[in-house]
């Protein structure tokens, strides 16, 4: 069985995997026997660095862009998997497939146990808190899901010669809004600040309801994610035996 290198941005991302919380940004750690992660913080820049430190690391592996996303279709809804046929880059509209047969294995393995959207994610430069943004860049690029991250994650991948996927979960709705407590709470390398939280519901304390909501939210995706973190270290997210061996080929051909 081949490794599988899973890229978080944020602790509360990659909790499942190490319960020690031990996970420093850039620094790559082996989690059981075929599974490396890596937490990259926040942001495309933060990504394709992290990828490239875990390449150095662990050698070639699969790549799995890991973590939460937002919606903008309204069809999805927190704790709902986003399992993309492509990653989007909203400045360039520059467009990468995920690894068909990759995606499909996981598909046919977790359909029945989950809700699993195949449709695009873009990655946007920024948080995207507004409903009303949401729907702008539902019009302008027909894509189901945003995140921070993929799309670089994938760039890096595509580099490589490695398979790629993006394995998102659910927070926010497509109708939610990010409270700006949130926003202010959370720090470039995806670090949460109580005390920044707080001053900001001091400000604005009628996001309160909001932010309690987000944070029910944010806990069934986590839920999601814990199951899928278990598949991941008992080998079943792991790609099929033919990407397997191409990538062995691979890296034999290196050395």
């Amino acid at each position: 069985m081949t490794n599988v290198g899973i890229i978080g941005a944020t602790v509360e991302e990659l909790r499942m995997f190490a319960t020690d919380g031990n996970l420093r940004v850039g620094f790559p750690r082996q989690i059981g026997e075929h599974v490396w992660i890596v937490r990259a913080g926040m942001g495309a820049a933060r990504a394709g660095i992290a990828v490239e430190r875990l390449l150095e690391t662990a050698g070639p592996m699969p790549l799995i862009s890991w973590g939460t996303a937002g919606a903008l279709n309204d069809s999805l809804h927190p704790g709902d998997i986003l399992l993309p046929s492509q990653v989007i880059e909203v400045a360039s509209g520059h467009a990468l497939e995920t690894e068909a047969s990759w995606r499909s294995a996981i598909m046919s393995m977790c359909g029945n146990a989950f809700r699993i959207n195949s449709s695009p994610l873009l990655q946007t430069d920024g948080i995207i808190a507004h409903p009303k943004q949401k729907r702008a860049l539902l019009e302008t690029h027909e894509a189901a899901g945003i995140d921070m991250e993929s799309a670089a994650i994938a760039a890096a991948a595509k580099n490589h010669g490695l398979p790629f996927l993006t394995l998102r979960v659910i927070v926010d709705a497509a109708g939610d809004r990010i409270p700006i407590a949130a926003n202010a709470g959370v720090d470039d390398e995806g670090n949460v600040h109580p005390l920044r939280i707080a001053r900001a519901l001091m400000r604005y304390p009628y996001e309160l309801p909001a932010l309690l909501a987000l944070g029910r939210n944010f806990s069934m995706a986590r839920h999601t994610l814990r199951k899928l973190a278990r598949l991941a270290l008992e080998g079943k997210l792991a790609p099929t035996s033919s990407l397997s061996s191409c990538l062995s080929s691979k890296t034999h051909a290196t050395h």
